[in-house]
């Protein structure tokens, strides 16, 4: 099953709240969730500075909290969470989210049907359970956004319960300073540049393999679970292979957008941060920093100590 990480690792958290919710199924992987030890590291310099960077994923359920005791200690430590957007915040606000919610919908004049082929618009109308009317309305990014969370739902998993809300709604509980490295507007913008084709293949694969893309899934977050690096690398190496020639440079476009120009952005931050001093938490999705370019390796090869620290 490929294709699993693209809406995963950036929004979920974002697109979904935009939308009618759908039923949550039983919360089968909760025994195991509570077990959870996701990839932290600490990263220093050579003046006495210090972060936390920690690989998030934008699902989960209510037994994974608290988090592990390193991440706790970590977010209590911290001076500041930085996260990749402040999704929580827009929530609180009834006008941004009327206005991302109308930003998920085509123009008038415009239709999913459009922009999907024959196949994958008639398989999301039975698949989706959403009206016709109300899909068409929809940008293909959110089908494919629909698409994923009903596999989610299978395992117990929602984008309500991913580590990066309940991170950004305890810092505003607590009252501690929060900074987004992007902006909302950034994210949906690139959420919506998902070429047509790209979509049209990722939600065929996934309405037309469901127990593939619970098998994906489920290793994706077994994986995050347990803090496991090298099958994180290889599960997020893995989905950038395997898709159509047709569609190749065109993924691949898109792949750099997504995460090689974002890692670059998310590592700059990360280097003003121990420049100034300031103690973050920075709270990304896993995909950004695992593996050659992402945020841990980028840090190590400019010189910092970066230790991984998320074991118990």
């Amino acid at each position: 099953m490929r294709g699993m990480k693209r809406i995963t690792v950036l929004a979920v958290a974002l697109l979904l709240p935009m939308m009618m919710g759908l039923g949550r199924s039983e919360a089968v992987l909760a025994e195991d969730a509570q077990k959870a030890a996701p990839l932290l590291y600490q990263v220093t310099d050579g003046e006495g500075h210090t972060l936390y960077l920690l690989g998030t994923i934008h699902i989960g359920n209510a037994d994974m909290y608290p988090l592990s005791d390193p991440v706790e200690n970590a977010y209590r430590d911290a001076d500041v969470l930085a996260v990749e957007a402040d999704v929580a915040g827009m929530m609180r606000n009834a006008q941004q989210m009327l206005t991302y919610s109308l930003g998920m919908m085509y123009p008038a004049g415009d239709s999913a049907k459009n922009h999907l082929s024959p196949e994958a618009y008639a398989l999301g109308v039975e698949k989706l359970g959403q009206s016709e009317i109300i899909l068409n309305r929809m940008r293909v990014a959110a089908w494919v956004s629909l698409a994923e969370e009903m596999t989610y739902e299978q395992l117990g998993l929602s984008s309500d319960n991913g580590v990066d809300m309940y991170l950004l709604n305890r810092a505003y509980a607590d009252g501690k300073p929060i900074e987004a490295l992007e902006t909302v507007e950034f994210q949906m913008d690139l959420l919506l540049s998902m070429p047509d084709a790209l979509a049209d293949y990722q939600l065929r694969e996934t309405l037309e393999n469901p127990e593939a893309a619970c098998l994906a899934a489920e290793q994706l977050f077994d994986a995050w679970r347990q803090g496991d690096e090298e099958s994180l690398s290889l599960l997020f190496q893995g989905d950038a292979e395997g898709v159509p020639a047709e569609i190749a440079d065109a993924t691949a476009a898109y792949d750099e957008k997504m995460y090689a120009e974002r890692n670059q952005g998310f590592f700059e931050n990360a280097k003003r941060y121990l420049a100034e001093g300031k103690k973050a938490l920075i709270a990304v999705g896993a995909a950004h920093i695992v593996g050659e370019g992402g945020v841990a390796d980028l840090l190590a090869r400019a010189g910092y100590t970066v230790t991984e620290i998320g074991r118990p």
